[in-house]
């Protein structure tokens, strides 16, 4: 649990504001959902067992079971039932910057993976696919152009669905090597994937071998059934992938061996194997996880698929009526035909961003806030005036520090910081900001009584003298 302070709370609610605008230039309302949930809306849709031990499960005086939101699919689609009954009331785009709660088995990496954490998420309700289709490509250029405005190198990649469910889903990563994530990518072609849904080409095996998974049914005590899975030597099966094919997703997929020579329930065979189509075609599949090195599986491209760590902070989903038939949130066609409403659902982690940009940039020194998300664009640090300056000298300092300040507030627009704490050294107040990580710096020292400042840009480390009258139109250009 984590608490932030005035500094984080300013860079969290900067961040808030861009997605706000995005949100809301692609029709968005904001609304705020409650925290604690009742279960039944989870159990008509079948998460309230499927999720897991991730859910924080209560209970009030009667008795009666509620959850910490871990999101809002259930609760939001409910209310849309209960509002909405014809095609002319949509497309309608609601969203949300609320707290959510996972009971994470091992909460690590600070706001990366904590138990409470902010989050934007939006949906969708469309009265076709295909227009839930536009919406979910016109939020897809939102989360393009948040990321842009962060100013942090991102990837938009292929993702698989998981819980949340549904039948298109891209996630949103910064490229960091503190990432617990692996996203493939095409230079060529700008193809990108996540490694649980890459695609690629490799070359026929020359060798190959059998692994087993083992296929558990939730709830089930009778012996576990096995498949066996035939893929190149040196290679290894794809769960995420192995998990769409239709004989196995009923089960839960476990890898016990990589090779063994004992029967199995199915038999099923990596499409890449030589001679894997002379065998039923229903058995054969992509159960690969693709590599660097790997070939692009676009058309025509050929280029090698290079690899990346990443830290996801985003993601989006194409639901389609997933929950809207479950929990009949249905309208009216032109026809008078009653219909599931189309869906959509796009999250953010807002905390998560905020300690994914830090990650992402920083340096020995501490954090190098792009200009979007600092807690503040500039920091005036001025020098205490030693006991030794004549009157003369301390006038001057002071006179070049008010200027400075006044310059600063103009240029940022109210969005800088004075360091004028007392019996702090300079050395001291700059290694504090450089920490902290203002991106521009600008220091009132020695040099104030000869009219000029120092100007330290922390995303270069570049340091300059400016004449203070000077100040503003240098900056102007910079």
């Amino acid at each position: 649990m984590y608490t932030f302070l005035p500094l984080g709370l300013r860079v969290l609610s900067k961040l808030e504001k861009i997605i706000d605008e995005e949100m809301q230039n692609v029709d968005g309302q904001k609304i705020s959902m409650p925290c604690i949930l009742s279960s039944d809306g989870w159990k008509k849709t079948g998460r309230w067992e499927t999720t897991g031990a991730e859910m924080f499960k209560v209970k009030d005086r009667k008795g009666s079971e509620f959850c910490l939101a871990p999101t809002h699919e259930e609760e939001i689609t409910s209310l849309v039932a209960s509002e909405i009954s014809s095609w002319k009331q949509l497309p309608l785009r609601l969203y949300q910057i609320g707290r959510k709660y996972r009971d994470e088995a091992r909460p690590r990496s600070g706001l990366l993976r904590a138990r409470e954490f902010v989050m934007k998420d939006m949906y969708s309700f469309d009265a076709s696919e295909e227009a839930a289709l536009v919406t979910y490509e016109q939020v897809r250029g939102a989360y393009d152009r948040i990321l842009s405005r962060i100013g942090i190198s991102f990837a938009a990649a292929e993702a698989d669905t998981g819980n949340i469910g549904g039948t298109r889903s891209h996630e949103y990563h910064f490229l960091s090597s503190a990432g617990e994530d692996t996203v493939l990518s095409c230079r060529s072609c700008g193809y990108t994937a996540n490694e649980e849904r890459a695609r690629g080409i490799m070359s026929a095996a020359a060798s190959c071998q059998s692994v087993r998974v083992t296929l558990g049914t939730p709830g089930d005590r009778a012996p576990p059934k096995y498949a066996a899975v035939k893929i190149p030597s040196g290679r290894s099966v794809n769960l995420t992938k192995l998990k769409q094919h239709p004989l196995l997703k009923p089960f839960e997929l476990a890898l016990l061996e990589k090779a063994f020579d004992g029967t199995a329930d199915f038999e099923l065979a990596d499409a890449s194997i030589a001679n894997a189509t002379e065998t039923d075609a229903g058995l054969v599949g992509d159960f690969l996880t693709i590599l660097e090195g790997d070939i692009c599986p676009t058309q025509g491209c050929g280029t090698p698929l290079g690899s990346h760590r990443a830290i996801e902070i985003g993601h989006t989903f194409f639901l389609g009526t997933r929950y809207s038939a479950v929990l009949n949130a249905t309208i009216k066609d032109p026809h008078q035909k009653v219909i599931p409403i189309q869906m959509g659902c796009y999250g953010i982690g807002v905390t998560r961003t905020v300690a994914a940009v830090v990650e992402a940039s920083h340096d020995d020194e501490g954090i190098k806030w792009p200009v979007a998300l600092a807690p503040f664009r500039a920091c005036v640090v001025l020098a205490p005036v030693g006991v030794k300056a004549g009157p003369k000298e301390k006038e001057a300092t002071e006179k070049v520090g008010a200027v400075v300040c006044d310059v600063m507030h103009r240029w940022t627009r109210g969005d800088s910081v004075v360091d004028d704490r007392e019996g702090l050294s300079v050395g001291f107040k700059v290694k504090d900001a450089r920490l902290v990580g203002y991106p521009l710096l600008v220091v009132v020292g020695k040099k104030a009584v000869e009219g000029l400042v120092e100007v330290h840009r922390r995303g270069s480390g570049r340091m300059e003298l400016v004449a203070v009258d000077k100040l503003e139109a240098f900056l102007q250009v910079d």
